[in-house]
């Protein structure tokens, strides 16, 4: 959820704590954060999110409610009230099998066609403003499938922008 606060050694500024200081920055309220996909979270991370009134959509929930409804309900909740949306998009959801290169590894996860199809519903949506794309680490991948699925994703996000005949927003 990378949701966490102080890390021993590592102070407050982490990269398992950027979900947690960006919703200390005025402007946001954690109301609007959304979490897609999540398959694991240390619990104080999970207590302390909810406390602060963010929703999550476990991997099982994604796969449950199908991923355009997923994706349809995360952002009216994270465009509630806003101007844009700011979308951040971790690899490690994604299972180890399809991307391995990154720092977390787990056999649970989205799988690689799901992470698409979520990027493709997503990218559907003229509210958000802005995308990046984290923990890819390629020196852990030697067949450089993180790297493929992360481009791949970017790619099809953005084409479901650039390439519709519908107006987005």
């Amino acid at each position: 959820m990378d949701f966490s606060d102080d890390f021993p050694g590592l102070g407050r500024y982490w990269n398992g704590s950027n979900a947690r200081r960006a919703s200390e920055l005025p402007g946001i309220d954690p109301r609007n954060i959304v979490w897609l996909g999540i398959h694991w979270a240390f619990p104080e991370e999970w207590r302390d999110a909810m406390a602060a009134g963010a929703t999550v959509f476990s991997e099982w929930q994604v796969r449950e409610m199908g991923i355009e409804q997923a994706a349809g309900e995360a952002l009216r909740i994270a465009g509630e009230g806003c101007d844009s949306i700011y979308l951040s998009v971790d690899i490690d959801s994604v299972e180890h099998a399809s991307a391995p290169g990154t720092g977390y590894h787990s056999l649970s996860g989205l799988t690689g066609r799901e992470f698409l199809a979520l990027l493709r519903a997503l990218g559907r949506s003229g509210k958000i403003g802005a995308i990046d794309l984290v923990e890819v680490s390629p020196r852990k991948d030697p067949f450089e499938m993180t790297a493929v699925l992360a481009g791949r994703a970017i790619a099809d996000f953005l084409g479901e922008r650039l390439f519709t005949s519908e107006p987005l927003g």
